[in-house]
């Protein structure tokens, strides 16, 4: 289902887009506006937007579940130093750390013209593991997880999450 959803999101995204490309178009070459063409593609592209949050927020119950997460093999003897560097990765990219929903994490924004970035990291045995999402405040769910891996929906956000998230791999496995 959230596969089809996604298909169609994308597909309504892509008519909008050309009709508003169309009814553009046509204004500059003739100078008149095709109404229908301007509303239609408008409804489109709203309409993609719509399913593309319910996609993200319906149905959605557990909150880790749509975190990414990456783990890496560490020598446990350079955890303290590893940890160190992590630290100074997220305070130097605006990361500050924060109490949210039981635990204490890294966030980045507030969510109110850009989109909350959230970074939390444990170790467990010889293992680091790295967590990342984003957040918006829309609707009656306003710390509703995004998953920085899935679909096209607030992708610069992730995209910034998941630059963090590699460099943080990158230098954990330097140690």
């Amino acid at each position: 289902m959230k596969k089809t959803l996604y298909i169609i999101s994308v597909v309504l995204g892509l008519l909008g887009g050309v009709a508003l490309g169309a009814c553009l178009g046509e204004y500059f070459v003739s100078q008149s506006l095709n109404l229908i063409e301007l509303i239609v593609g408008c409804v489109l592209i709203v309409i993609a937007i719509i399913l593309e949050i319910i996609m993200n927020v319906v149905g959605s119950k557990n909150v880790k579940k749509n975190r990414k997460i990456i783990d890496v093999e560490i020598d446990a003897t350079q955890q303290a130093q590893i940890e160190s560097t992590i630290q100074s990765i997220l305070k130097n990219n605006g990361y500050t750390l924060i109490p949210y929903n039981n635990e204490h994490v890294y966030k980045k924004g507030q969510g109110l013209w850009t989109a909350r970035k959230f970074i939390n990291y444990y170790f467990d045995n010889n293992k680091l593991y790295i967590e990342g999402w984003v957040s918006i405040g829309i609707g009656n769910k306003p710390n509703e997880e995004f998953p920085i891996d899935e679909n096209f929906f607030i992708r610069v956000p992730k995209q910034q999450v998941q630059k963090v998230m590699n460099d943080i791999v990158a230098i954990s496995k330097k140690n």
